[in-house]
Formats: C-alpha cells, structure tokens, sequence
C-alpha cells in the first residue's frame, strides 16, 4: 500500500481488490483473482467504505475511484468477447470478497484490523448499495 497517495479515497484501512469473478461469468470460476483498473491497468484497491481505486485516483480524472455497486470486472475468458459483468447484489460481493479478504488477511496485520475491516465494509456496503 505504500505506494498509494495519501488522503481522498486512500482511507480508513486498503487492501488489494481480490475477489472472484461475479456470478454470470462465463468463466464459471470461484478462484481468487487479484483485480486491476480497467482504464490504466494497475492494480486495484478497495477500502473499508467499499470504494474501489488505483494508484492514480488523485492524478488522473479517468482513475477516479467509484464505490462496489459500480464496478464491472473482466477475467481473460470474458475479455474475448469483451464482456463486463458486476455483481447484482451486496450479498453476492460480500460472499465473493470474504474469499480474498482472507487471502489478504496479511495485509491487514492483526485480528483486530481484519475484524475492523469487515466490519466497517459489511456496514457501508449494505447502507450505500443502493441509495
């Protein structure tokens, strides 16, 4: 995360953005995949309120972050016939990301960083989803 600037959406506690292909993939798969921006290509992070970003969030107006609710995801399968799919649903992102958020639990140090993560994330997700 070091490599994140400081303030704006980098807040609160950031992890890498691995999750699962969303359901309706054509894929099928439930490995976990480390998620990159689809405008740049870097890697993707999300914060304990849900909002997805790059490195770039403060430099490049097309990188601006967006929260969960908005982001599409394209694995290799879906990206030869140029298929975006997100998640219809808080519940489906929620399952998806609990996988990766244990693959990440490293980055968040100790228990009580991963217990205020998922905590905080569970919240903003289900009051932000669909305002």
């Amino acid at each position: 995360m070091d490599q994140l600037p400081p303030g704006g959406l980098n807040k609160g506690l950031v992890i890498g953005l691995s999750c699962s292909c969303p359901p309706g993939c054509q894929c099928k798969s439930t490995a976990i995949r480390n998620w990159h921006h689809k405008v740049c290509g870097c890697p993707s992070y999300i914060n304990e309120f849900g909002d997805i970003f790059c490195k770039n969030f403060k430099d490049k107006p097309e990188c601006q972050g967006y929260f969960i609710q908005h982001a599409k995801f394209q694995c290799s399968q879906a990206q030869k016939n140029d298929t975006w799919i997100g998640y219809r649903n808080a519940a489906q992102f929620m399952m998806a990301l609990a996988q990766g958020i244990q693959a990440a639990e490293f980055q968040l140090k100790n228990d009580q960083n991963l217990v205020h993560f998922t905590s905080t994330l569970n919240k903003e997700v289900q009051r932000r989803w669909n305002l």
